[in-house]
């Protein structure tokens, strides 16, 4: 037969309930009251008055009352709250639960995995041993966490805290606000201790507070609403292990370069941007259009849903990437001073799998320049060169979800070779004297130096419909210089309709549209500005005069192509005056067509504007 409860309410006076071992229920109300529980699942309610309850053996229900009270739950797993007054709890053996209510409270979690709330005021929280949970709430509280895996919490509204987790591996959780962005620093001060801070909400310095954590492994910080900002700075010596961050809604933003702590860090809704610390993170954009960025270390990337940059700099680890839904890009930045030899195709899972093992021609691996990038999903390839001369291999890439690949060589002699690829490629050889060899898809080539005091390029499209593009005035800065020998070198142009391309670029050349005219130089006439001459000339000089001294001739600005019968092949010119003879420039050779009867081949939709 089960144990009838004991009821008994007390007096205003000092009541002393002794206790049984049933399960027992005590009100106290008024005056300083002695509440003991002994054995049972006692409910003891001290009311008004310093009150000393004791709950004794039993899951006890414990409630201090208005009043500093002295509460002990005893063992079992007890709950206890110590509602108004400056209340010194203790929760005793077992998993209990403790809120101090308002007030300046000293808890105690004692053994076993409790969960203690400090309430309002400037409480003290210790969990003691076992695995606590500790939310210090409003007031600026002292949270130590003792033995054990405690889990130590901020929440917004909550005050200046000192927190440590002492033994164990502990987690300093942060919720930031739910409505408005938070601008978090993380950092340490000049004790050497973790120290974190709220500087802002929304970009304004306005509802400051700053945790000082003497110990904690881990740092757990929400953004909730709003764009959320979080820097992370050097923590040497703090004895953080790790960093999470969630930024929740909004677009938020993550930095830890100045830090050599793990991150493991999601962006949520938004579009985000996460930057990684020098260890190996974990960097998942979420929703939105993301830019995340692993920085040193070998990291794992992921975009998410959205149209997202995945990017890798010079002096990185060998990272992970996945773009995962919408349209994505791998962004690789080169070496700003050496060249660079990058080698882009699959892995034996049939990943697309991107690599440099050399650089200035010399073999590198992990510790001295080496990387490798695989790459779980992503459309788009974007690879700057930078400084040196780079070599780009790209092999077959079938099947891996790449649909361009992107290549900016910047300065020096570049080569890219696609020759294995049927990948779409776009390539700027930049200055230099560069080599562009595609394969059997479609390649826009781009001559970003085509200007009188450089050299050419060498070009080479492959199958497919492929552009070749000369961007640069060739007589800018004032040089009247004419480039005629050194024009850059196509050596598979496709003539034809749905074939290759010259495209001018239209602000640049001065030139509005193209009106196409091909045929004998002497038989031309009117305003066309794209000359198609038949038959042969020694050089274009001659080309140019033959135009000129034709008077049915009207153009300005514009573009012949001849062929050369003493180089043998085909070359694009520009003019700055086509009636008149003005100064040109010639901008490509077409090496492969060898033949003057060959001219009657090309149409209008071998050239455009860009």
């Amino acid at each position: 037969m089960a144990k009838a409860p004991k009821k008994l309410i007390g007096t205003n006076d000092v009541d002393l309930f002794p206790g049984t071992n049933k399960d027992d229920i005590y009100f106290g109300q008024g005056g300083d009251d002695i509440l003991k529980g002994l054995d049972g699942d006692d409910n003891c309610n001290g009311g008004t008055g310093k009150d000393l309850v004791d709950g004794g053996r039993g899951n006890d229900t414990v409630n201090g009352g208005a009043g500093d009270d002295t509460l002990n739950g005893g063992d079992g797993n007890d709950t206890i709250t110590g509602a108004a007054g400056k209340d010194k709890i203790s929760g005793g053996n077992g998993d209990d639960t403790v809120d101090g209510g308002s007030g300046d409270d000293n808890i105690s979690g004692n053994a076993g995995n409790d969960n203690l709330s400090g309430g309002s005021g400037n409480d003290r929280l210790r969990g003691n041993s076992g695995n606590d949970v500790i939310a210090g709430n409003t007031g600026n509280d002292r949270m130590l966490g003792g033995s054990g895996d405690d889990l130590l919490i901020w929440n917004n509204g909550d005050g200046n805290d000192a927190i440590s987790g002492n033994d164990g591996r502990d987690t300093v959780l942060v919720n930031g606000s739910g409505l408005q962005g938070d601008n978090f620093v993380l950092g340490k001060n000049a004790q050497n201790k973790a120290f974190f801070e709220r500087t802002g909400l929304d970009g304004q310095a306005v509802d400051l507070f700053n945790l000082v954590v003497d110990t904690s492994e881990v740092f757990n910080v929400v953004g909730g609403g709003g764009n959320d900002t979080f820097t992370v700075k050097d923590l040497t010596g703090a004895g953080v292990e790790l960093i999470q961050f969630d930024g929740g809604e909004g677009n938020d933003s993550l930095n830890a370069q100045e830090t050599a702590i793990q991150i493991s860090a999601q962006g949520g809704a938004g579009d985000d941007t996460l930057i990684g610390s020098s260890a190996n993170d974990t960097l998942d954009g979420g929703d939105g259009n993301d830019v995340v960025v692993g920085a040193k270390g070998d990291d794992r990337m992921i975009g998410g849903a959205g149209d997202d940059v995945l990017a890798w700099a010079d002096g990185d680890g060998n990272d992970i990437m996945s773009g995962n839904d919408g349209r994505d890009t791998i962004a690789v930045q080169g070496a700003l001073a050496k060249g660079d030899n990058f080698v882009l195709g699959k892995n034996a899972a049939g990943k697309a799998f991107f690599e440099r093992n050399g650089l200035d021609g010399q073999p590198v691996n992990a510790t001295n320049g080496g990387f490798t990038l695989t790459v779980d999903t992503s459309e788009v390839f974007n690879v700057l060169g930078e400084g040196g001369n780079d070599t780009f291999v790209i092999n077959d890439l079938a099947n891996t979800g790449v649909e361009v690949i992107q290549f900016a060589g910047g300065e020096g002699n570049d080569s890219v070779d696609a020759s294995k690829s049927s990948t779409r490629l776009i390539a700027d050889g930049g200055a230099g004297d560069d080599i562009l060899t595609g394969g059997t898809g479609t390649i826009t080539v781009t001559n970003a130096n085509n200007i009188a005091v450089t050299t050419g390029d060498t070009m080479t499209g492959g199958l497919g419909k492929d552009q070749f593009r000369f961007l640069n005035d060739p007589f800018a800065n004032g040089n009247p210089a004419q480039n005629l020998n050194q024009p850059d070198v196509v050596t598979d142009f496709e003539q034809g309709q749905a074939k290759d391309q010259l495209v001018f670029g239209g602000q640049a050349f001065g030139l509005n549209e193209l009106k196409f005219l091909k045929g004998d130089v002497k038989q031309l006439s009117g305003d066309s500005n794209l000359l198609i001459l038949e038959g042969e000339f020694a050089n274009a000089g001659l080309a140019a005069a033959a135009i000129r001294d034709n008077n049915n001739i009207t153009a300005g600005r514009g573009v012949f192509v001849y062929f050369n019968n003493t180089l043998g092949f085909s070359r694009a010119v520009f003019s700055t005056d086509l009636a008149n003879g003005g100064p040109f420039s010639v901008q490509a050779n077409m090496t492969n067509l060898g033949s003057s009867a060959l001219q009657a081949n090309f149409v209008k939709e071998n050239f455009a504007l860009a």
